[in-house]
């Protein structure tokens, strides 16, 4: 977007509506992703504690919704402090997760981080669990985002589409 809007500056050809059409044809699996409409379930691959801040701003930007749940899961190898402290600007509605990959942080061990801030999250014993969690009590203009592990997100995506048959 920054770039599109770089170049809009020097060519007049490159107009708001032109860069609209372009980003509504982006397909760019488990970035920004609409897996559901009420509730919005959104997955978003956000690794690191800048990706993890212009989430928060695109949620904030790009839907609308009445309360936003965070599912959460990080890779041993990031930032944690960094994405907690960004996580903990958009909710305090957070569940915490750890993938099948053997790298990812244990969510109790994530727990702890986030009480730090003092945000105390729900842990659950997976992803299918915590998507689950946040679909049964969820209202249709509730907003559920995934986020983190790359992993959480791809197993978010096989738990929604097990479920295909319940979507609307």
């Amino acid at each position: 977007m920054a770039a599109a809007e770089l170049l809009a500056e020097k060519d007049p050809r490159i107009t708001p509506r032109s860069i609209a059409d372009g980003l509504a044809r982006v397909d760019w699996p488990g970035r920004l992703q609409v897996l559901r409409h009420r509730p919005l379930v959104v997955v978003d691959g956000a690794h690191n504690a800048y990706s993890m801040q212009r989430l928060g701003e695109a949620l904030k930007n790009y839907f609308k919704y009445d309360k936003l749940t965070l599912i959460l899961g990080f890779g041993g190898d990031k930032d944690i402090p960094g994405m907690v402290a960004e996580a903990v600007k958009m909710t305090r509605d957070i569940i915490l997760v750890s993938s099948r990959h053997p790298r990812s942080v244990k969510a109790e061990v994530l727990a702890r981080e986030f009480e730090k801030h003092g945000v105390t999250p729900r842990v659950a014993e997976g992803v299918a669990a915590a998507v689950r969690l946040t679909l049964s009590p969820a209202s249709p203009s509730d907003l559920i985002c995934a986020a983190g592990s790359i992993f959480v997100i791809a197993e978010v995506m096989e738990e929604m589409d097990l479920n295909k048959e319940r979507r609307i």
